[in-house]
Order: structure tokens, then sequence, then C-alpha cells
């Protein structure tokens, strides 16, 4: 997941521009969260309904 922070800090030693390094940093975090949230709803929808405790 820390992928996309350590390349955007990456690129923006390389290039000293804020705004290059942001878009490559949300873009990697985008990417991540677009495949962990399927991951997540599958992990909830196999617990199905808990039963109460009271």
């Amino acid at each position: 997941m820390a992928t996309g922070g350590v390349l955007g800090g990456y690129i923006f030693d390389l290039t000293e521009s804020y705004h290059i390094a942001f878009a490559v940093g949300l873009a990697f975090n985008l990417g991540n969260l677009s495949m962990v949230i399927p991951l997540v709803r599958r992990y909830v929808r196999t617990l199905g309904p808990q039963p109460s405790l009271a």
C-alpha cells in the first residue's frame, strides 16, 4: 500500500514537482483501493449474519 507514497516521493525528487508526484501517488492508491474493496466485500459477505448474544 505504500507504493504510491514511495513512488510519489521518488518522482518529486526527480522532477521537484508536487503536481506530478501527487497525481502518481493518488493513482497508485486508487489502484490499491480498487483491489482491496472487493476483497473486503467478499470477506464480509462470507461471514453472513451473526447470532446476537442478547
